[in-house]
């Protein structure tokens, strides 16, 4: 990973989901205003888990956000329209196939995890599963899968 200047965030989030990731009142000129809304709804979709310590949400300030658990990492990048994202696990497989892949997920990331990821895609109208599914990365494609079910 390239070294970069992390910060955890502790932000407010907006009311509600619009059409593609959440806007700010001045995302259409603003990219960053795009960045923010993406931010809150993972602060939102992840209160519990961030107030009891067991998930940080860390971001790069140049769209990059990473939500880290003691088992797993989900990493978005490009925002808004995510260019890039991937989820890794402890003890992941090189190539694992996709049975065993979603078993593993689905005991890394536990029902609370993924419940809130499921709402954090909701938050942005899908643009996580569709960038973890643009990703090729066989976990994360299945995790794509795990979360429309």
């Amino acid at each position: 990973m390239a070294d970069r200047d992390d910060t955890t965030t502790t932000s407010a989030s907006p009311d509600g989901p619009g059409d593609g990731p959440p806007a700010g009142p001045h995302a259409d000129t603003d990219q960053g205003a795009a960045f923010e809304a993406v931010e809150a709804a993972a602060l939102d979709a992840f209160a519990a888990a961030i107030a009891a310590g067991d998930l940080s949400l860390i971001t790069d300030g140049e769209g990059g956000l990473d939500l880290t658990a003691d088992a797993w990492t989900l990493h978005l990048d490009g925002w808004p329209g995510p260019r890039e994202a991937w989820v890794a696990v402890d003890d992941e497989p090189e190539d694992p196939a996709p049975a065993v892949a979603r078993d593993l997920l689905v005991g890394s990331l536990d029902a609370a995890g993924l419940a809130a990821l499921t709402a954090f895609d909701a938050r942005l109208n899908g643009y996580v599963t569709a960038a973890l599914r643009a990703s090729a990365d066989p976990l994360s494609v299945v995790l794509a899968d795990v979360l429309v079910e």
